[in-house]
């Protein structure tokens, strides 16, 4: 019905038949729940199956992985290969590094994710600095001894464009002028807000 009323055929509809899914956008907090579940589900299974006591991230780090690994194109697919992928590789890696019976009955290791591009929108200078994304694990024993491991995975991340500053002015002036150049008698518009 909902589709008739946007003026959809009605012959298309009916060869689509029930097969049609509407979708919205993810907001923020949902991706950051998506990341969440992915990399607790691959922690979880890492932890049962080499006996390990904890695997802790740092507060941010679900929040680094929704916005450095989903984009609108791929969904959450990154987001499953960081968590298959490079998590479990950097923690195998710990694990091969220093296998012992038993050395990581006790042990605790600790996740952090750094992105250079997070929360940035905008660069200056003629070129945007090179991206860099560090997966971190830190691996603490119950003797007390400690490792560290790290992965650069800046490309395995979700595209991510920054625009330059002066780009930026450019394209406030030019849409500023929109509003200064409106004749409200020939557009039918009057500004309310710049």
């Amino acid at each position: 019905e909902m589709l008739k009323k946007q003026g959809w055929p009605e012959a298309l509809l009916a060869r689509l038949g029930s097969n049609i899914t509407l979708y919205k956008p993810l907001i923020a907090e949902e991706r950051v729940g998506i990341a969440k579940k992915l990399i607790e589900d691959t922690i979880e299974a890492l932890k049962k199956q080499h006996g390990i006591k904890d695997i802790i991230v740092d507060p941010e780090f679900y929040r680094t992985v929704a916005d450095s690994f989903f984009s609108h194109e791929q969904g959450a697919r990154a987001m499953r290969n960081l968590s298959d992928g490079a998590i479990t590789d950097l923690i195998a890696q710990a694990l091969f590094d220093n296998y012992d019976f038993g050395r990581f009955q006790n042990a605790t290791f600790e996740l952090s994710l750094k992105d250079n591009y997070r929360d940035r929108f905008r660069y200056g200078g003629n070129f945007p600095p090179e991206r860099k994304i560090d997966l971190s694990l830190k691996v603490k024993t119950s003797t007390g001894e400690e490792s560290s491991y790290s992965s650069d995975i800046s490309s395995e991340a979700a595209e991510k464009r920054l625009t330059r500053n002066r780009d930026l002015i450019a394209t406030a002036f030019h849409e500023a002028g929109h509003a200064v150049v409106n004749d409200p008698i020939d557009t039918g518009l009057a500004t309310s807000f710049i």
